[in-house]
């Protein structure tokens, strides 16, 4: 698990000079420390559950190793470095697919001072102008497990997948995939983890990927099928002032160094990405951004305390360890952006073609734009988009490096595209709220929150699309999750999506442990149940947004009374939340101070916030501009700390009415994976083409999920312990069948027993009827019927693909054999 940590530039603070004020903020985060990620973790509870605890440590090695600062030297005055870094992001598809992106960056910096240092009583005052340019480069990759059998009669499908299954990005399996699968009992949390491959396959990938840029149509058709290659160039011009003070620490330890910083920048970006569709077609997005805004940060200063000395050799010092701490930083920032895209599809088979595809890659795109005009050239204009935005974000991180780090990030982003396809040119308004908060302990639990409230109108108003409306998404991610933790995740999931007992509820208490006598020492033990992620998602369209636009003042405020669990009544009346507001002062009065340090008491601030959304809601029932519902809705949303709450009260406002849902789960220890939907699905990010089409190499998870894949009908017959019948429902049009078997083990949830991708070319679309006997041949499904028959009770999940790479949701079904 990945928890989503927001990189907050680092204000850092020469601990050896108190009177220097703080320096202005850096768009480029500062590299983490070698010592304070690895070398923290080897004090963790070695020996102590060795499946969780080999887990959490690999989640730190990983950093330590792939969020390097490889050099940094001085240039004519400048600073320049060498970083590389890796992200990975969970697709949240049935398969356990991870999405890899792989950073080589190489900033160079100068900082000229203005004005020099004038000394104030309150500390130093500075004035200083900032210049940095930027080049990185980009591989974008998917890595996917590799205990999916194969079983299929079609032989290009079996090549295709065992080519996504087995090659993440080279034609043969890397040495470190072959060590993970053959170390199984010396390592036993990795067991193929995809998780563990993501991290740590094709680690040179890192330093070699930008040798292989696409520059060349030659280099170009090297790439894998799948693979997004880009590279940018980007510079920011900054100028600003920041004050600094010291308070004398009362333990005598170290000075506790103050400071705030303002800046304006600007920043101009160039980039080009090469997506390579097919064996020899590719995708050239080529994009301009221009970047304006202004950066506040208040806060402590980063504090360095060496805390190992190291050792000597040869009079030289080696294996100091030095340890940041960061008690409390915020930054926030207003960021105004117009940016333009243009992409062009290559057929590299003609020369024509690779000849316009050698010059577009320069930025010369005149001769690729003569041949997207001609028939059968080769070359096929994709997409344009011409957008604006305004966005307006506040970040917070506090960082005791061996010991805790949290990071919280909440943004607002209004934006404004007219997005042209041959097939069409629309305008498009968007407004989206994202909140973010995660955290990392000294013993490696990682735990992650994320919700989004997007909204997307049309300029046609009189049109309705699919993917016109307000989209919520949840997504909780957890390393170490305890039986209450996982609970409290289950009840959340099953509010948002208003359908209770979708999961199971697993035991809270090992019953070995149980207290069966009334011995005062006898203690329960809270059961725990490792790597969890919960994402879901609804979609409000224009017809239920509307229901929600026409509620009355009484029942919004009886809705908000049930949203933030106050008793019904409370706040029916002015007089009444008067008293109430008179009853929560002195705690709205505490959060004022501890909203510095990101810190929050909701009884406080509860009927702030209610009497805010009020207001905010009766201005959005005064408009109907397409464009100002979508910003104001945006507004509506923006409340960091109750996120819940919001979900709860569209959820009772709208109480009754069918909103489509998508869930997907995955828990490895207690049920596996589970995804499911509603009739009705909510749209996904591929049917807007200003996520999956032309953003394809932005960062973050792909989409594999498929609403239309469907598969009906599906059901289990027990016809005696001999014989089982499985019967569905296919399609007209489709590609494969997932299959999974799990055994039931009561409280010890389900424990993965096989994962099988079999071709569905040979079963006629409509009903079909496979029966699997004991101690006979099953043909291709042997597999699954040796596993199902070998357990007395086990689930059977199943999902379909139209699409190789697209998922419908699991269906599933127990099986209990006599």
């Amino acid at each position: 698990m990945t928890c989503l940590f927001l990189c907050i530039a680092p204000v850092t603070f020469s601990q050896t000079t108190p009177s220097q004020p703080m320096p202005l903020p850096s768009p480029n985060p500062l590299p983490k420390p070698w010592a304070d990620e690895f070398m923290g973790y080897l004090f963790s509870e070695l020996g102590h559950q060795w499946n969780q605890a080999g887990d959490r440590f690999t989640s730190t090695l990983f950093a330590a190793l792939t969020d390097r600062q490889l050099f940094s030297t001085d240039l004519l005055g400048g600073n320049l470095s060498l970083n590389i870094k890796r992200n990975i992001y969970d697709n949240r598809d049935i398969l356990d697919t991870w999405t890899v992106v792989d950073i080589f960056n190489v900033p160079l910096s100068y900082n000229l001072p203005i004005a020099d240092w004038v000394e104030l009583d309150s500390g130093p005052i500075s004035i200083g102008l900032g210049l940095t340019f930027d080049m990185s480069a980009l591989n974008i990759r998917q890595v996917r497990p590799h205990d999916i059998v194969l079983e299929t009669k079609v032989t290009e499908l079996k090549e295709e997948i065992q080519q996504q299954v087995q090659n993440i990005d080279n034609e043969e399996t890397s040495d470190e995939d072959i060590l993970i699968a053959q170390d199984e009992g010396v390592i036993p949390w990795s067991k193929l983890s995809p998780l563990v491959m993501a991290r740590y396959s094709k680690l040179l990938n890192l330093l070699t990927h930008p040798l292989r840029l696409p520059l060349t149509p030659k280099k170009a058709l090297k790439m894998h099928k799948g693979e997004i290659s880009s590279w940018l160039a980007s510079g920011t011009v900054q100028i600003g002032a920041s004050v600094g003070w010291s308070i004398i620490n009362p333990t005598g330890l170290s000075n506790t160094h103050w400071g705030a910083g303002l800046s304006t920048y600007i920043n101009g970006r160039y980039q080009f990405s090469v997506h390579k569709e097919k064996d020899d077609q590719v995708l050239l997005k080529m994009t301009r951004v221009q970047n304006k805004g202004r950066n506040i940060v208040i806060g402590n200063a980063e504090i360095k305390k060496e805390i190992f000395n190291g050792f000597l050799v040869s009079e030289k010092k080696y294996g100091t360890i030095t340890a940041s701490i960061i008690p409390f930083q915020v930054l926030l920032n207003t960021n105004a952006a117009k940016q333009f895209d243009i992409a062009y599809r290559f057929d590299l088979t003609k020369i024509e073609a690779r000849k316009a595809y050698a010059k577009a890659v320069m930025g010369r795109t005149a001769l690729a734009h003569e041949l997207s005009q001609v028939e059968g050239s080769g070359v096929t204009w994709a997409f344009q988009r011409e957008m604006t935005s305004r966005s307006l974000s506040r970040s917070h991180q506090t960082l005791l490096t061996v010991v805790f780090q949290r990071a919280s990030h909440n943004s607002m982003t209004l934006s404004e595209a007219t997005i042209s396809t041959p097939d069409e040119e629309r305008q498009v308004f968007t407004g989206m709220t994202s909140h973010t908060r995660g955290h990392r302990t000294f013993w490696g639990i990682l735990e992650g929150k994320r919700y989004s409230f997007g909204t997307t109108f049309d300029d046609q108003a009189q049109t309705s699309r699919k993917d016109e409306g307000l989209i919520i998404e949840a997504q909780f991610n957890d390393n170490h999750t305890n039986a209450r933790e996982m609970h409290e995740l289950m009840n959340e999931v099953e509010e948002g999506i208003q359908k209770p007992g979708l999961f199971e509820r697993p035991a809270i208490y090992d019953p070995s442990t149980l207290c069966q006598t009334h011995e005062t020492d006898c203690r329960p033990t809270l059961l725990k149940y490792g790597r969890s992620s919960f994402y879901y998602k609804i979609f409000l369209n224009k017809k239920l947004l509307d229901i929600l636009k026409k509620t009355s003042t009484s029942e919004m405020w009886k809705n908000l009374e049930y949203a933030f669990g106050v008793k019904e009544g409370h706040w029916s009346s002015k007089g009444k939340r008067w008293m109430s507001a008179l009853w929560r002062l002195p705690i709205a009065v505490t959060n004022i101070p501890l909203n510095i340090l990101d810190l929050h008491v909701k009884e406080g601030s509860k009927l702030i916030l209610a009497q805010q959304l009020m207001r905010r809601f009766k201005d959005w029932q005064k408009i109907n501009d397409p464009k100002e519902q979508a910003f104001d809705l945006a507004a509506f949303f923006r409340a960091q700390n109750y996120s819940r709450e919001l979900i709860r009260l569209v959820r009772q406002a709208l109480k009754g009415q069918k909103i489509p849902y998508y869930v997907s789960a995955h828990a490895p220890e207690l049920f596996g994976s589970l995804s499911t939907s509603s009739d009705e699905a909510p749209p996904t990010p591929g049917q807007d083409p200003t996520t999956e089409i032309i953003d394809f190499d932005r960062m973050g998870p792909r989409t594999t999920y498929d609403p239309e894949a469907k598969l009906n009908q599906f059901g289990v017959e027990v016809l005696n312990k001999n014989e089982i019948q499985i019967r569905f429902e296919l399609p007209v049009e489709s590609h494969a069948l997932y299959w999974r078997v799990d055994k039931i083990r009561g409280w010890l949830g389900g424990k993965k027993l096989i994962r099988l991708v079999t071709s569905t070319s040979h079963l006629p679309s409509g009903m079909n009827v496979i029966s699997l006997k004991r101690n006979e041949s099953n043909g291709e499904f042997q597999q699954l019927a040796d596993h199902l028959f070998a357990n007395k009770e086990v689930r059977l999940m199943v999902a379909l693909a139209i699409e190789s790479n697209h998922w419908g949701a699991i269906q599933s079904k127990d099986i209990v054999l006599r």
